[in-house]
């Protein structure tokens, strides 16, 4: 209920799918206390509160410690480290200007980046850390 809609004649909550459906019929009574007419509208307010509400990642499973608004959700998902998502990284060189492009992808059981070298420097390169909040 990401959309929350409200009918205008009896307060009356819905999903915007709900809504949806209800707008393709046309004008209607209202199927919940059959008034006519009546109109449906978002309910900015109670979205406010829906997207306020604290989640987990859903890949805690796998380790990841991120909680956050429900409004952050979506833009955590996308970046999260624990996704099976493969990272090309450009990590810079010690003591010059050149970048190495590091393949990386996370370990869910301990937390640390399995690093693999796509193009070996001459230099070692520390492996990055993500700590819990980061993403």
């Amino acid at each position: 209920m990401l959309q929350p809609h409200l009918t205008s004649c009896c307060g009356k909550h819905l999903s915007e799918e709900a809504a949806t459906r209800i707008k393709k019929k046309g004008r209607r009574p209202c199927s919940l206390c059959k008034t006519s007419p009546w109109s449906i509208m978002l309910d900015k307010h109670f979205q406010r509160k829906v997207n306020s509400l604290s989640v987990f990642c859903c890949h805690e499973d796998r380790g990841c410690w991120w909680i956050g608004e429900l409004a952050a959700f979506h833009n955590h998902v996308v970046c999260c480290p624990m996704s099976n998502a493969t990272r090309i990284m450009e990590l810079p060189l010690y003591g010059g200007g050149e970048t190495v492009r590091v393949e990386s992808s996370l370990k869910h059981v301990d937390h640390s980046y399995n690093t693999q070298l796509v193009k070996l420097p001459t230099a070692s390169i520390p492996p990055p850390t993500v700590k819990p909040g980061e993403v």
